[in-house]
């Protein structure tokens, strides 16, 4: 896959690399929208059957090349490691699920002390700022995820690509959830073309709207505004729509880093799976 998505840029076309998160270093698909072409991976844990086999699309059954004699003798080691890697991504997927419910109980916290009336003043303003008319079209895709190497995130390169940046920063659920929704449902609603990403553990929520013909981004940068921002960017401070308070101790991020851990160890049993075939 990715040598085709290579020789299509050779090409000239543009290529999307779709990534892999238990594999971040790896791809699960490229798509080269000009010709509506792409390949993808069709495996577990992300089977794909086609839609219109051999109408519109094609499949390709690589495991026609592989050498069963040697993976029949190789039986209780595939099976060991296979099982093993499951239990491994359900106990990563567990941590994950309680990370997501302490983020969400942080979030529902700091909404009722939002200053709703500023709130929608800024909202307002940022409309006006940003918006002129185009075309309804979203597009949603994630823009962060856990992976082997730990908490993966593209929002550095995706703010790249738009000379007019926005930051929205301050603590959960103090606003900027809300504000990049009403952006998001503006954008439809005036016409413009929105690419809209979400966050890996809460992907209800908004993380980053592109909207490439207005060449602008909006981020929600975390708590803080991000390193990376230059003089020129719009920094927007969302604490101000939430009084401070003290908050029990945050233990989201120590049970990322142990599902990244546990997905780093079914990495490296699939990486010895993949040996054998």
């Amino acid at each position: 896959m990715r040598k085709i998505g290579a020789a299509m840029l050779d090409r000239g076309y543009d290529v999307e690399f779709w990534q892999c998160s238990s594999d971040n270093d790896s791809l699960d698909g490229v798509l080269i929208p000009a010709i509506s072409c792409g390949v993808i991976d069709g495996t577990p844990p992300h089977n794909t059957d086609p839609k219109y086999p051999g109408a519109v699309e094609e499949i390709f059954d690589l495991g026609l090349n592989w050498d069963r004699a040697l993976l029949k003798a190789r039986r209780q080691e595939i099976i060991s490691l296979t099982d093993e890697i499951s239990g491994l991504f359900k106990a990563a997927y567990e941590k994950l699920a309680e990370a997501g419910a302490i983020i969400e109980t942080q979030v529902e916290e700091n909404k009722a002390k939002v200053d709703q009336p500023l709130l929608r003043q800024i909202a307002a303003e940022l409309t006006e700022s940003i918006y002129h008319s185009c075309r309804p079209v979203s597009r949603h895709l994630f823009s962060t995820a856990v992976t082997p190497k730990g908490m993966l995130s593209f929002c550095e390169s995706l703010a790249g690509l738009a000379a007019n940046r926005w930051y929205l920063f301050g603590p959960r659920g103090c606003g900027k959830e809300r504000l990049l929704e009403a952006l998001a449902a503006e954008a439809e609603q005036r016409g413009h073309f929105a690419e809209v990403y979400h966050p890996a553990l809460l992907p209800e929520q908004i993380e980053l709207l592109l909207l490439p013909d207005l060449d602008t981004v909006i981020v929600d940068s975390g708590e803080t505004a991000p390193a990376y921002a230059v003089a020129a960017d719009h920094l927007v401070d969302c604490g101000k729509f939430c009084p401070a308070s003290a908050t029990e101790q945050d233990t989201s991020h120590a049970l990322v880093e142990e599902a990244a851990e546990l997905i780093a160890r079914a990495k490296a049993m699939h990486d010895k799976l993949e040996q054998y075939y």
